[in-house]
């Protein structure tokens, strides 16, 4: 099947590839296994981000009955549920040790990281489905290596947000599209209750149900259309069935199927900054090998290096579009699995592509888009690894021996940086700023409010939040938060200057908030009983 590798080097030659890969993937394993082991000031920092400590509050709250809140009272609905109610477990088993939860949620978060390697080495290795039994051994590994060590999709990963969670569940989807799915009710209605799961790890990715659903009905030209929407029916309903719950609660507690995290993130209109934000994030998800973090090298010199690496990518696409067109024709014709596997991908991509135009229109958030955009870096992968497969035999062997060898450098240094946080850089300026200034200066019975307040809401009872992502109470006070923080008993406030003159003014000494203190990036307001409400 493989015209192209079975030319050049004998099959009988040995290939020191296949072991390299092997213990490149044991050696990332292992590495990344090891952070959940760092200080305890460690395993709560980065690659955690701050919208993270939200979804540990709710899943701590629920785990000792407080039920769906933020703070043990207030609902909440700004977070994807299945993510959150999974963890649920893990922070019962660790009672009130926080910290303990948090490693728990790691080593959970490195098991769907591992799980997603091995669906997505499977899904490359049956849609190649090569009668070498050399490189049928080699690609699985090859996928694994290419996936694991992906600087990108490592830190999307352990970011402890549900984007881990959702591509493991996109892998699943895809290998049992592929490999499981059959001309029978019961497998069409197995695939509608993974889409549902899906939906539940993260509700955008309705996106995607609805055009795998819509590609059943419209693309089985040779079934009757009775039979495509019988298809079409058991995709749809399980899956809506399964994330039912999630959308009845959205409704009957805050009256929108939208959670207050998204609502509060809403902005249409059209604006070339955006449009630029997410060109970058396409770009980053397609190779994500190239990342640096939300730094200005890799809005810089990662930009340019990936915009080289794609665009030679598009030119050899075009210089080789038949022998391209050829090969994916022959499989997709010689095997059902193959042909699954490829029109996942396009239903995949189609979706990826909605769902940018969706966020670019309607959400200001544009630190977000990368991440939104994740799925599309389990494309890349499935390119790559086919990529890497027809090359295998056409390269000289110690340039793969070397180009795997790089492979791991990316984790390896990052593991070493993560392990070494006070060294090598600052570390989540709310961890270490925002948290030691309330400690410092906040009684604990004292309520304290903070737009950002995830790090802070995780490690300290009495925490209002304010900018509406997980409290819909306070969605409605944005423009006159000086009402809103009376009612919830708030005389202190900490955050960013620009988020303190937002709620406050300009001025806030003209309503009795007096500066207390400031550490790095965060400054401390108390509020005089004596002068508010001036």
């Amino acid at each position: 099947m493989l015209d192209g590798i079975v030319k050049g080097r004998s099959p009988n030659e040995p290939a020191p590839l296949g072991g390299i890969l092997k213990a490149a993937v044991a050696l990332i394993a292992v590495c990344s296994l090891s952070l959940a082991l760092r200080p305890a000031m460690g395993v709560v920092d980065r690659p955690v981000v701050e919208d993270a400590f939200y979804c540990y509050t709710v899943s701590y709250n629920l785990a000792h009955g407080k039920g769906i809140t933020i703070d043990g009272s207030t609902l909440t609905n700004g977070f994807q549920p299945l993510f959150v109610f999974v963890c649920v477990p893990l922070f019962a088993l660790a009672g009130n040790h926080k910290v303990l939860a948090i490693r728990l949620v790691f080593v959970f978060e490195w098991a769907l990281y591992m799980a997603t390697a091995l669906f997505l080495a499977q899904i490359v290795r049956d849609f190649i489905a090569s009668d070498d039994d050399r490189v049928s051994s080699l690609i699985p590994w090859l996928t694994a290596a290419l996936y694991l060590s992906a600087a990108l999709v490592f830190l999307q990963h352990f970011n402890g947000l549900e984007t881990g969670c959702l591509l493991f569940f996109y892998a699943a989807t895809w290998r049992y599209y592929q490999a499981s799915l059959r001309d029978s009710h019961r497998h069409y209605l197995a695939l509608g209750l993974l889409l549902g799961l899906l939906v539940l790890a993260r509700i955008d990715a309705v996106f995607f149900v609805l055009i795998l659903c819509v590609n059943e009905l419209l693309s089985r030209r040779k079934l009757r259309f009775r039979e495509r929407a019988v298809r079409f029916l058991e995709l749809s309903f399980p899956s809506f069935l399964v994330s039912s719950p999630w959308w009845v609660y959205n409704l009957v507690e805050f009256h929108s199927l939208m959670p207050t995290s998204g609502r509060a993130e809403q902005a249409w209109g059209l604006s070339a900054m955006r449009w630029r934000i997410i060109v970058v994030a396409f770009e980053r998800a397609l190779a994500p090998w190239i990342y640096s973090s939300e730094s200005h090298l890799d809005w810089t010199a990662g930009t340019a290096v990936r915009s080289l690496l794609l665009l030679g990518v598009i030119v050899m696409g075009i210089r080789f579009r038949r022998q391209l067109v050829e090969s994916f024709c022959r499989y997709t014709s010689a095997s059902e699995e193959s042909r699954r596997a490829l029109e996942f991908v396009g239903c995949l991509a189609v979706s990826l592509i909605v769902l940018a135009f969706w966020y670019v229109l309607s959400s200001w958030a544009t630190h977000c888009y990368t991440r939104y955009l994740a799925p599309l870096g389990l494309v890349g992968v499935f390119l790559l690894a086919f990529a890497g497969a027809q090359l295998y035999r056409r390269i000289p062997a110690f340039v793969s021996v070397g180009a795997s060898v790089l492979l791991v450098i990316p984790i390896l240094v990052g593991t070493v940086i993560l392990w070494r946080a006070n060294t090598f850089f600052a570390g989540s300026p709310m961890l270490r700023q925002q948290l030691k200034l309330v400690t410092k200066y906040v009684p604990p019975n004292d309520v304290v409010a903070a737009g950002q307040s995830g790090t802070l809401g995780y490690f300290r009872s009495n925490v209002v939040n304010l900018d509406g992502k997980v409290n819909a109470d306070a969605f409605g006070y944005q423009s006159r938060m000086r009402e809103y923080l009376p009612k919830v008993q708030a005389q202190w406030l900490c955050d960013w200057p620009s988020y303190v003159r937002g709620y406050l003014g300009d001025h806030p000494e003209e309503y009795g908030w007096r500066l207390v203190a400031r550490e790095g990036e965060f400054v401390l307001y108390h509020q005089d009983a004596t002068r508010a409400g001036r």
